[in-house]
């Protein structure tokens, strides 16, 4: 299955969590399920999308997501071959 880089960037929340994330060192997380994901690092934890990365480029695809001003403090990494968007 492939990443569908337009539901990644439809599934972005418009709503903030109460509270608000200042600074995260860099980390990447190799997941399952990118939408999910992301839906679980934005609308829970209040990242924003600095960049999202399709299958073209990345195997499995890649966002980039921030909680300040650095373009990201993590990155998401779809497994290859799983992506479930």
């Amino acid at each position: 299955m492939t990443v569908d880089v337009e539901a990644l960037r439809a599934a972005i929340p418009a709503t903030r969590p109460p509270f608000a994330l200042q600074k995260i060192g860099h980390v990447v997380v190799k997941v399952t399920d990118l939408q999910r994901s992301l839906q679980f690092y934005a609308g829970v934890l209040g990242f924003k999308v600095s960049d999202i990365i399709g299958e073209d480029m990345m195997p499995g695809g890649m966002i980039f997501m921030r909680c300040n001003a650095d373009h990201h403090g993590i990155a998401l990494v779809g497994e290859i071959g799983r992506a479930h968007v």
